[in-house]
């Protein structure tokens, strides 16, 4: 029995040991995760808080810009002074110039075939640059205006900037952001284009015209209409036979 119980011995020592090597570790495990939880508690907090300062903040601000909008007389004037800004809607104007030999598409301007076009209805173009001009004249007051409204300080305001803290900057921020855009200017986009019989070969140019270059191409345009005016009377005044021979001059 003790040569049994002392040839057994160290086996039993050893899952002694680690029996309790074993514990050990189980529960430095159970700690370690019992730690973990414990991080990833305090993390979710800190971000559930984080969240909560976030929305709360965001509260306040939708109050103070309600505060702002509501007790400015600055954002209100300059309200009033866009909803009476009306100038008129100029919409772009598209031409296509579709040649039938890529002689002609090699040949066309399309400075002069927007001229040739402005001929045939000047008045329309026209009406273009008046409003463009009528656009910008009334820019013109309404920035002019914006200005005054927004460098305007009154007693009332600075009492606003000095109990409320945030006052004065958010209506800065929001004045800024009513500001409209510039005004729609009359403006020609060209495209010329070619396509060979066959259809191998395709070609394409374009051009785009502005105010100044729109003016200026009515001017033209307004000229070689007086001219061919002035030609026609001389005709109707000649005889016949000296019509024609001036006619055959000028090309018919």
């Amino acid at each position: 029995m003790r040569s049994f119980f002392s040839s057994d011995a160290p086996i039993i020592i050893a899952l002694i040991i680690v029996s309790v090597l074993i514990v050990i570790v189980m529960t430095k495990m159970i700690k370690i995760k019992q730690v973990e939880k414990k991080i990833d508690q305090d993390i979710w907090q800190k971000e559930l808080e984080i969240q909560k300062r976030k929305k709360e903040r965001k509260r306040q601000r939708k109050l103070q810009l309600d505060h702002v909008c509501y007790a400015s007389k600055k954002i209100q004037s300059l309200n009033a002074l866009n909803n009476s800004f009306s100038p008129f809607h100029i919409s772009p104007v598209s031409l296509q110039c579709t040649c039938k030999t890529k002689r002609e598409f090699d040949h066309t301007d399309l400075r002069g075939f927007l001229i040739s076009q402005m001929e045939s209805d000047p008045a329309f173009y026209q009406d273009l640059l008046n409003k463009t001009e009528q656009n910008a004249a009334l820019y013109h007051r309404y920035t002019d205006q914006f200005n005054s409204i927004l460098n305007e300080v009154s007693s009332e305001e600075w009492q606003l900037y000095a109990q409320y803290p945030y006052f004065r900057q958010m209506e800065a921020d929001i004045c800024r952001n009513l500001l409209k855009n510039p005004y729609d200017s009359v403006s020609v986009h060209i495209e010329k284009t070619y396509t060979s019989e066959q259809g191998r070969n395709f070609y394409r140019d374009s051009d785009s015209f502005f105010y100044d270059d729109v003016k200026d191409c009515l001017q033209t345009a307004f000229y070689n209409i007086d001219s061919r005016s002035g030609v026609q009377y001389e005709r109707q005044r000649m005889t016949p036979s000296l019509r024609y021979d001036v006619m055959k001059r000028d090309g018919f």
